[in-house]
């Protein structure tokens, strides 16, 4: 739930900053309309299939410009990839960050998609550990219900044995006390 907050927090701010630039004409901050597009891209990339993003990974895997490199960084990244690569997204996108030759926008999509994957990985790894942490806590519980079970069957054994003992002393005491 909060990983999926972060995210859309992430596409909002990046979207916000698409749409405060686009009704400002002249902003030289501005991407251009298609550098604009990278958060529509992105969104398109997880919506497609496995053989849909190999398909447009090859395509961007060919070409050295830096818009390209970045969409490949982002084809490498999405979920369906069959070779899901996030390391290799994650150098390639740093690479365009900081590429001379590559625009502002492009450099500003690639450090926040570079930003979006160590958060993605930061929530991962604390979801797994999440995870990990419930199930370490179910099996102590049901430890510590088989305990309480165990202490349980002792202790009424124990009382059985009680029950006996008294049983068997008194006994004597009264055969005694008949002759």
């Amino acid at each position: 739930m909060r990983n999926a907050k972060l995210r859309q927090s992430m596409v909002f701010g990046l979207s916000s900053l698409v749409v405060a630039c686009t009704t400002v004409p002249g902003n030289p901050v501005c991407p251009a309309p298609a550098e604009a597009s990278y958060l529509e891209y992105w969104r398109a990339l997880r919506a497609q299939s496995a053989s849909g993003v190999l398909a447009v990974a090859q395509q961007y895997a060919v070409r050295t410009d830096p818009p390209s490199r970045l969409r490949y960084a982002m084809a490498l990244a999405a979920p369906l990839h069959p070779e899901h690569d996030e390391a290799h997204a994650m150098h390639l996108a740093e690479e365009v960050a900081e590429a001379p030759d590559a625009s502002p926008a492009t450099r500003e999509a690639a450090a926040w998609f570079v930003a979006w994957l160590i958060e993605s990985r930061r929530n991962d790894l604390a979801t797994r550990r999440t995870q990990s942490d419930a199930k370490r806590i179910e099996q102590l519980e049901a430890r510590v219900r088989d305990s309480e079970r165990r202490a349980s069957d002792a202790e009424h054994k124990l009382d059985a044995l009680k029950k006996i003992d008294r049983e068997l002393t008194e006994r004597p005491s009264s055969r005694a006390a008949r002759p």
